[in-house]
C-alpha cells in the first residue's frame, strides 16, 4: 500500500502547478480582451485596424474557451487523483487503480487542450505583429 500511495501521489503536486499556469494565461487573455474591447469602442481608427482588432478578439475568445476546457479537465483530474489517493488509503485497490488511470487520462486531455491553445496563441501573435512587416521585422 505504501508504494502505491507514493506512486499515485506523484501526480498530486503537478496538477495544481499546471492549473496555476493556465489560470495565469486566462487572466492575461482576459486583460487583453478588455483592452481590445476598449480600443474598438473608444478609438476612431481606420477600418483595417478595426477589422484586425476584431479578428484578434475572436482569436482571444477561442483561446479563452480552450483554456477553460483545459482548466476543467485539470480540475477533474485533480479530483480523480484525490479519489485514487483516498481509495489507496482505505485499501480499495480497484477504485484506486481506476481513479488513478482516470486522473492520468483527464490530465492528458487538459494538456492536449493546452497544446492547442499554445498553437492558437502563436497564430494570434503572428496576426498581431503582421503590421510590423513594413518595418523590416
Amino acid at each position: 500500500m505504501e508504494n502505491d500511495i507514493l506512486i499515485i501521489g506523484v501526480l498530486f503536486p503537478a496538477i495544481p502547478l499546471a492549473m496555476v499556469a493556465l489560470n495565469g494565461r486566462y487572466s492575461a487573455i482576459a486583460g487583453l480582451m478588455r483592452a481590445i474591447h476598449d480600443k474598438i469602442h473608444i478609438q476612431d481608427s481606420d477600418p483595417a485596424n478595426r477589422a484586425r482588432l476584431i479578428t484578434e478578439l475572436r482569436y482571444l475568445m477561442r483561446r479563452m474557451a480552450i483554456i477553460r476546457l483545459s482548466l476543467l479537465f485539470g480540475a477533474l483530474s485533480f479530483v480523480a487523483n484525490l479519489m485514487a489517493i483516498f481509495a489507496c488509503f482505505v485499501r480499495v485497490d480497484d477504485l484506486s487503480a481506476f481513479s488513478f488511470a482516470l486522473a492520468i487520462l483527464l490530465l492528458t486531455t487538459a494538456m492536449m487542450f493546452f497544446v492547442a491553445e499554445t498553437c492558437l496563441s502563436t497564430k494570434a501573435l503572428t496576426l498581431h505583429l503582421a503590421d510590423l512587416k513594413h518595418h523590416g521585422l
